[in-house]
């Protein structure tokens, strides 16, 4: 429960729900069905609920989301959230029509959440249960004193009374989450959006900088680097004490999930582009599905949370170094794939629709 509600009058959640405000309909959120990153998982949830038409190709294509590859020293399955690497908020924003905002005051902050709730747009919040991930408010009770929602975590299930709806929202425990002043999202202003042309545009520099992103801060190691990173670690034999099945399942998993959606993404795309660049995007969607296509090769798909619990092969070091060349193939894709991806923004604006 959050602080401010013990420090009143300490209500339960269950007296909470005698005057509850929700948005019905909010559709759960679950990995293991290619929706596997939690932030674009909620925020397609979001656009759906508010009548935005997009896929969660869409969102993780126009985010560049799709493009990510981020690892940490000791594979610590933080490094897979989007935030960590590459800007993709602001593309997707961009793309979708919304402005991006934060609020400092919590005060100010819980309002909002509560206003937005009222005019049935669900709100985003990070770890607002369990771990870090990303999550949906979708109602809250007691006129702002408790919160529930949506969260990749709701597989585990809740106290009885900590269920507030028939469809099993629950209770937003760790409200307002995690760095809530710059984490929280709101989508109740809106602005013009870009073209979907320019919207793949924006896609193609995303993935160009995200490739080429120079280590940042608490030792998160992006794009090519993280591909030599997570090598160098599966064919050391001495690099761990005792190798980390489920957080290299766990990153397998985000990074053929987002290599899926590049190659749907783009797929769509090709009609965006005249000429020789829709020949070049039409050879960069064939990498990207050769590339998802191999790492399907190496283990069954079960969603990151599935494999971050172990549940993959044993990772001997025959298939370590078997999954290493993989990633080597991969990273060469990636190489390739950039190179045309280049040509086709140096030539954008020569070949015109």
């Amino acid at each position: 429960m959050v602080d401010e509600v013990s420090n009143k009058s300490n209500p339960t959640p269950a007296s909470a729900k005698k005057a509850l405000e929700r948005i019905e309909g909010v559709r759960r959120l679950k990995w293991g069905e290619w929706r596997d990153c939690t932030y674009d998982g909620a925020v397609t949830v979001v656009m759906n609920t508010i009548g935005v038409d997009v896929t969660y190709e869409d969102v993780m294509g126009m985010s560049g989301a799709c493009y990510r590859i981020c690892m940490q020293d000791g594979w610590d399955p933080s490094a897979g959230m989007p935030q960590c690497g590459y800007d993709v908020e602001t593309p997707l924003y961009k793309a979708l029509g919304f402005e991006r905002y934060g609020i400092r005051d919590a005060d100010e902050r819980r309002q909002k959440v509560m206003e937005c709730i009222d005019k049935g747009i669900p709100v985003l919040c990070c770890g607002q249960r369990a771990a870090p991930e990303w999550g949906i408010i979708t109602g809250y009770a007691r006129g702002g004193e408790v919160f529930f929602g949506r969260t990749y975590f709701d597989y585990e299930g809740a106290k009885e009374s900590e269920v507030f709806t028939e469809d099993e929202y629950y209770l937003a425990d760790n409200f307002p989450g995690e760095d809530p002043e710059a984490l929280m999202q709101f989508f109740d202003r809106r602005r013009e959006l870009i073209s979907p042309r320019a919207a793949l545009k924006q896609s193609l520099e995303t993935c160009i900088g995200t490739l080429n992103q120079e280590p940042g801060g608490y030792g998160y190691i992006r794009g090519y680097q993280a591909y030599e990173l997570w090598i160098r670690g599966l064919e050391d034999e001495g690099k761990f004490t005792e190798f980390p099945a489920g957080p290299n399942g766990y990153h397998l998993d985000m990074l053929r999930d987002a290599r899926r959606c590049a190659h749907v993404y783009l797929g769509k795309c090709l009609e965006l582009l005249p000429n020789e660049n829709r020949k070049r995007l039409e050879k960069a969607v064939g990498l990207f599905r050769a590339m998802f296509d191999k790492l399907m090769t190496i283990a069954p798909y079960e969603g990151t949370e599935s494999s971050f619990n172990g549940k993959v092969e044993d990772w001997g070091m025959s298939k370590r170094r078997e999954f290493a060349e993989i990633l080597r193939e991969s990273c060469a894709m990636e190489r390739e794939i950039e190179g045309e991806f280049r040509k086709i923004i140096s030539d954008w604006d020569r070949h015109t629709a």
